[in-house]
């Protein structure tokens, strides 16, 4: 596409800006899309790791605080689902050291809601209280807004909280479900992740259903379209809605068949990286996600920024 002098001055200034300021998670960027033989821009943004730095560094939406704390997230998607069903917070504190000893004494998941990996499976007990909170204490001290730059953690005051089991009658499936402006580009079947795992990338066919995907799985083991859930159908509408609040989100769900589970919605998932098709300009997750939905493009801004967006959105417009 043909830029105007004064959009390709708009476009270096905005550039320039997020190397001085970001100079390690630029470098980062530009790095692993040179090994893909892709030339790095996320002040024009060529495919969705070029956005997903962009979403970080620029696209500071105020829903992101609330959608990346994983407490608050819970009152977000009542409000706007309120038919999903949603784990019960048993127990909430700053400080790991007053977790009560009894409420880890049976079965429940102990979380912090300022960062991801840090669940502890607890099952009659085990492990026992001093181990949770001895794990509590390293899992809050965990910074990703520093990190990665994943901006919606920097203003959440860190907890560690307790949550009910999810009841089910069987292994539960992980849905990993990417949405655009609430269109479903792709997801992540995980199931039975707590005994015999299997796994699966699911993609849009020609007559309006799902297909398995070519896309390998992070572990690397053949794609298994066993993992298909039966109520695939509740927790891809669920999917929608909330997704269609965002140019962007991943919505997290957990069933066994036969209930849909809200989990987590994830606005940088990977840090901003996406499981080898990140680079790729031509794919959905890429055409699909339009940055004229997002915060930034949508709300008023003010100085350079505003010089900027009205470019962004002008270019966007003409492709």
């Amino acid at each position: 596409m043909t830029l105007s002098l004064w959009e390709r001055l708009i476009f270096s200034i905005a550039y320039a800006w997020i190397v001085l300021r970001h100079p390690k998670h630029f470098r980062v960027l530009r790095g692993r899309l040179a090994r893909q033989g892709v030339r790095s821009n996320p002040a024009l943004p060529r495919c969705a790791e070029d956005k997903g730095l962009w979403r970080r560094v620029l696209d500071h939406d105020p829903r992101f605080v609330t959608t990346s704390d994983k407490i608050a997230v819970k009152d977000w998607v009542t409000s706007v689902c309120p038919d999903v069903r949603i784990p019960k917070v048993l127990w909430q504190g700053t400080n790991p050291d007053d977790l009560p000893e009894e409420i880890v004494k049976g079965t429940c998941v102990v979380k912090t809601n300022n960062g991801c990996r840090t669940n502890t499976f607890v099952r009659a007990g085990d492990p026992d209280h001093a181990t949770i909170v001895e794990r509590g204490r390293a899992h809050i001290a965990m910074n990703h807004a520093k990190r990665n730059y994943e901006w919606g953690y920097l203003s959440i005051q860190p907890k560690l909280f307790v949550e009910e089991m999810i009841p089910g009658e069987g292994p539960l499936t992980d849905m990993k479900i990417h949405t655009v402006g609430g269109d479903i580009v792709y997801f992540l079947c995980l199931a039975d992740r707590f005994g015999t795992p299997r796994r699966c990338y699911w993609e849009p066919d020609d007559d309006g259903g799902w297909r398995p995907s070519e896309l390998k799985p992070h572990d690397g083991s053949d794609p298994d379209p066993s993992t298909w859930p039966d109520n695939a159908a509740e927790a891809l509408d669920i999917a929608r809605r909330l997704g269609a609040h965002f140019d962007y989100m991943r919505v997290d769900l957990l069933t066994d068949g036969q209930s849909v589970w809200f989990g987590e919605l994830t606005a940088y998932p990977g840090g901003g990286r996406w499981h080898e098709i990140g680079h790729l300009a031509e794919h959905p997750l890429n055409t699909g996600w339009d940055l004229r939905k997002s915060w930034l493009l949508s709300t008023p801004q003010r100085g350079f920024w505003r010089l900027y967006c009205n470019a962004l959105r002008n270019v966007l417009d003409r492709a």
